[in-house]
């Protein structure tokens, strides 16, 4: 008979700079974090003044019958005075199965955001990755563009914006296409809603069409759910779906991913 161990944690300690330290330890059932090319940066942070952060780490296992590792890490720091917000955020993804490695992701993202009124702010970002398993050798990104909140209330939240951006992009095993560089609209808006204290369901859309090739278009929607359940015990549901109309050849133009479990804080 054969017998597996496997091994799932998720730890996410939050930081509160010069405030204190506050530590959230979650252990995920089935979690995936979505290998995206885009990265969500439109939620995770309060709006107070000073420096805030967080650290994600999932780490699974198993032997026996299956042979499988993955270690995924995530980082994001922030620092807001007046009306300036500077925001970083890192990834880091990486999973074996039988000794052969099946997935493989670098991510870094840096973005400014200035409040021009209550309700309108710039966006200025720059952004970095490499993937093998999607044959990206090198992507960067920066743009610049306006977002508005427009609805912000207790149990709702609504946002979207628009940025203008630079993509240059170098695909590996393909020295023929060389350097391609592209100027891209990127669209997005997310909805937040509480219809209850104990619940939580966000939504978030990019579309990402170049701008003098309108069809070639690249596109990412995260939805989430949340419901807390007893004390510092909820249910997690996350689903993401990234589609990129001209990949690299070889690489599906649709990639999904869906995730749940069980996570406590204390």
């Amino acid at each position: 008979m054969n017998k597996n161990r496997e091994l799932s944690v998720r730890l996410a300690p939050w930081v509160r700079i010069p405030v204190g330290v506050a530590v959230v330890c979650g252990v995920m059932a089935f979690a995936r974090p979505a290998d995206g090319q885009i990265i969500n940066t439109l939620r995770g942070f309060e709006k107070d003044d000073g420096w805030a952060g967080r650290v994600e780490a999932l780490l699974a296992a198993a032997d026996g019958s299956t042979d499988y590792f993955e270690f995924d890490l995530g980082a994001a720091v922030q620092y807001r005075t007046g009306r300036n917000r500077f925001r970083l955020l890192a990834m880091r993804i990486r999973r074996e199965s039988q000794g052969v490695k099946i997935a493989d992701n670098t991510l870094g993202h840096l973005r400014h955001n200035y409040d021009l009124t209550g309700w309108l702010a710039t966006v200025l970002f720059v952004q970095g990755q490499q993937n093998p398993f999607r044959r990206i050798e090198q992507r960067v990104l920066a743009g610049a563009g306006l977002r508005v909140d427009v609805v912000e209330r207790e149990q709702f939240d609504m946002l979207a914006g628009v940025a203008y951006m630079h993509e240059r992009e170098e695909i590996s095993g393909a020295p023929e296409l060389g350097v391609v560089d592209r100027d891209r609209l990127s669209i997005f808006a997310s909805v937040l809603g509480k219809p209850r204290e104990t619940v939580k369901m966000d939504l978030s859309v990019f579309y990402q069409p170049v701008i003098d090739d309108p069809e070639n278009e690249r596109s990412f929607v995260a939805a989430t759910a949340r419901v807390d359940i007893i004390g510092g015990l909820y249910f997690t549901f996350a689903y993401t779906l990234l589609h990129d109309q001209e990949p690299p050849p070889g690489v599906p133009k649709t990639d999904q991913h869906v995730r749940s479990g069980l996570g406590f804080e204390f």
